[in-house]
Protein backbone atom coordinates (compact mmCIF):
# COMPACT_ATOMS: atom_id res chain seq x y z
CA UNK A 1 0.00 0.00 0.00
CA UNK A 2 1.65 3.65 -1.17
CA UNK A 3 2.13 6.04 1.81
CA UNK A 4 -0.09 9.49 1.54
CA UNK A 5 2.82 11.28 0.64
CA UNK A 6 3.93 8.38 -2.47
CA UNK A 7 -0.31 8.96 -3.51
CA UNK A 8 0.95 13.06 -3.82
CA UNK A 9 3.65 12.32 -5.86
CA UNK A 10 1.79 9.96 -8.03
CA UNK A 11 -1.43 12.78 -8.16
CA UNK A 12 0.91 15.54 -8.97
CA UNK A 13 2.42 13.53 -11.54
CA UNK A 14 -1.00 12.65 -12.99
CA UNK A 15 -2.02 16.12 -13.12
CA UNK A 16 1.24 17.50 -14.17
CA UNK A 17 0.88 15.32 -17.69
CA UNK A 18 -2.15 16.25 -18.21
CA UNK A 19 -1.64 20.44 -18.04
CA UNK A 20 1.97 20.07 -19.84
CA UNK A 21 -0.20 18.07 -22.43
CA UNK A 22 -2.79 21.00 -22.68
CA UNK A 23 -1.07 24.10 -21.52
CA UNK A 24 -0.08 24.98 -25.03
CA UNK A 25 -3.60 24.72 -26.48
CA UNK A 26 -5.11 26.78 -23.94
CA UNK A 27 -2.94 29.37 -23.76
CA UNK A 28 -3.41 29.35 -27.86
CA UNK A 29 -7.59 29.65 -27.30
CA UNK A 30 -7.05 32.52 -24.90
CA UNK A 31 -4.75 34.58 -26.69
CA UNK A 32 -7.81 35.32 -29.06
CA UNK A 33 -10.73 35.42 -25.76
CA UNK A 34 -10.85 36.50 -22.01
CA UNK A 35 -12.54 33.76 -21.14
CA UNK A 36 -12.30 29.83 -22.12
CA UNK A 37 -15.97 29.42 -24.18
CA UNK A 38 -16.94 32.52 -25.11
CA UNK A 39 -17.39 35.79 -23.14
CA UNK A 40 -18.09 34.23 -19.56
CA UNK A 41 -17.64 31.38 -16.82
CA UNK A 42 -18.43 28.18 -18.05
CA UNK A 43 -18.38 24.38 -16.67
CA UNK A 44 -15.51 24.22 -18.88
CA UNK A 45 -13.40 26.94 -17.64
CA UNK A 46 -14.27 25.38 -13.75
CA UNK A 47 -12.69 22.29 -14.66
CA UNK A 48 -9.63 23.61 -16.18
CA UNK A 49 -9.45 25.90 -12.56
CA UNK A 50 -9.63 22.48 -10.80
CA UNK A 51 -6.68 21.27 -12.26
CA UNK A 52 -4.30 24.98 -12.31
CA UNK A 53 -4.54 24.57 -8.63
CA UNK A 54 -2.55 21.42 -8.87
CA UNK A 55 0.40 23.17 -10.98
CA UNK A 56 2.54 24.36 -8.72
CA UNK A 57 2.52 21.18 -6.72
CA UNK A 58 3.20 19.03 -10.16
CA UNK A 59 5.80 21.97 -10.77
CA UNK A 60 4.06 23.46 -13.87
CA UNK A 61 5.32 26.95 -14.83
CA UNK A 62 2.71 28.88 -15.41
CA UNK A 63 4.90 31.91 -16.49
CA UNK A 64 5.77 29.82 -19.83
CA UNK A 65 2.14 30.51 -21.12
CA UNK A 66 1.23 34.25 -20.17
CA UNK A 67 -2.50 33.71 -21.64
CA UNK A 68 -3.48 30.68 -19.51
CA UNK A 69 -1.52 33.05 -16.43
CA UNK A 70 -3.64 35.55 -17.18
CA UNK A 71 -6.85 33.74 -17.20
CA UNK A 72 -5.96 31.93 -14.10
CA UNK A 73 -5.67 35.14 -12.53
CA UNK A 74 -9.41 36.71 -13.52
CA UNK A 75 -10.78 33.22 -12.89
CA UNK A 76 -9.49 33.46 -9.12
CA UNK A 77 -10.11 37.18 -8.92
CA UNK A 78 -13.88 36.05 -8.71
CA UNK A 79 -15.23 35.58 -5.49
CA UNK A 80 -17.55 32.33 -6.10
CA UNK A 81 -13.93 30.63 -7.85
CA UNK A 82 -12.13 31.33 -4.70
CA UNK A 83 -14.94 29.73 -2.36
CA UNK A 84 -15.04 27.06 -4.47
CA UNK A 85 -10.84 27.04 -4.31
CA UNK A 86 -10.80 27.04 -0.52
CA UNK A 87 -12.90 23.32 -0.96
CA UNK A 88 -10.65 21.74 -3.51
CA UNK A 89 -7.74 18.78 -1.28
CA UNK A 90 -4.43 19.85 -1.69
CA UNK A 91 -1.90 17.44 -1.57
CA UNK A 92 2.38 18.07 -1.51
CA UNK A 93 4.29 16.91 -4.33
Amino acid sequence: MKSPAERSRTRASLIGVFLVKNASILNAMLQKREWLCGDEITVAGLTVGAYLVYAEAADIPLCDYPHLRLWWSRLRRRPAWATAEAGIPRFNA
